[in-house]
């Protein structure tokens, strides 16, 4: 396996440079401000539930089916997780959520195999830094893990740092952190398409030709929807469950705490006052499965910055039910 053709320019490798000038800013919340703007076609990779090792995943649409919120190409993970009606049966996945940052192992190896087909050259990898020394690439075939490349061992972007590797597309599926993890950022060398699994995100965006897109939305061993690159990334709540939150932040500010029951559990919410200048907001997220919660220190005393607090911190319990 030979090195790509790199050129060096006067702020790093033009190669890599590119993604600077189609990238918007996160503060944009946008589907390009972590996949590239210019390409005609996009997709949302879906990442699935994976329950136990060796069983099949649980997808979006399994989810869909129990909650009866259908799937639209701006969902996110908790709007379909948290029906206002509770149904009739228990749900389908009783541990965390779709995992954020990474394609499962087998969406990766199925994504791979369509890419491979369309550029049998090399790409080049971004894997975020922030991974560190727990990141490992290794592969049951030798010319198919990526190496570093030399001339940068790092990748800088305002918002995020990434090493980067290069090699064949199969290249994507050899990398891990103390579990299988996806690329953050993969491209070919003609940038004939890109691959990006933004580390806070429960999918992974592709962008390329309508054919790329259009080949794999209907692909049965994925979950993909049609996306778009203005795609907001601001999380949104339900009309019904922002009335609920908003009640219950009134709740906290009147009487000290609150209760809200959900299909999948009670998020809860105390505010504790730990001396005359200190308060902590003690939140909890029971399921049947288990629970977690934390505490979030009072930093604001004006009445409109202390209702802001306790409504992030019951949007955070109730959203935390989801997994």
């Amino acid at each position: 396996m030979g090195p790509l053709n790199l050129e060096l320019s006067g702020d790093g490798l033009s190669h890599f440079a590119w993604l600077r000038e189609r990238l918007r800013t996160p503060q944009d919340g946008v589907a390009t401000s972590w996949i590239p703007t210019g390409y005609e076609a996009y997709a949302r990779m879906l990442h699935p539930v994976q329950e136990r090792e060796g069983e099949p995943p649980i997808r979006w649409a399994d989810v869909s089916s129990w909650s009866g919120v259908a799937l639209d190409s701006s969902i996110q993970w908790h709007e379909v997780a948290l029906p206002e009606v509770s149904p009739l049966t228990g749900p389908p996945w009783s541990g965390q959520g779709p995992r954020e940052g990474s394609l499962s192992q087998a969406d990766a190896l199925e994504l791979a195999s369509v890419l491979s087909a369309r550029t049998p050259g090399l790409c080049l990898f971004g894997v975020w830094e922030g991974y560190g020394g727990t990141l490992s690439v290794q592969g049951p075939v030798a010319d198919e893990v990526p190496r570093r490349v030399d001339e940068t061992p790092v990748f800088e972007l305002p918002w995020r740092s990434y090493a980067m590797f290069e090699g064949p597309v199969a290249g994507a599926t050899c990398f891990s952190v103390s579990r299988f993890q996806s690329p953050n950022l993969w491209w070919p060398d003609d940038r004939s398409w890109c691959v990006a699994s933004e580390i806070d995100l429960a999918w992974t965006y592709v962008a390329g030709s309508k054919s790329l897109i259009d080949e794999l939305l209907p692909n049965p061993l994925i979950e993909a929807l049609e996306a778009s690159p203005d795609d907001s990334l601001h999380r949104q709540l339900p009309a019904w469950l922002n009335d609920r939150v908003s009640a219950a932040t009134d709740e906290v500010i009147a009487s000290g705490s609150t209760s809200v029951e959900l299909a999948l559990g009670t998020a809860t919410v105390t505010l504790m006052r730990l001396s005359r200048r200190k308060s902590v907001l003690v939140t909890r997220s029971e399921r049947w499965s288990g629970w977690g919660g934390a505490n979030i220190p009072v930093t604001n005393r004006g009445p409109e910055e202390m209702r802001q607090e306790v409504k992030s911190a019951v949007e955070r319990a109730v959203l935390g039910l989801s997994g």
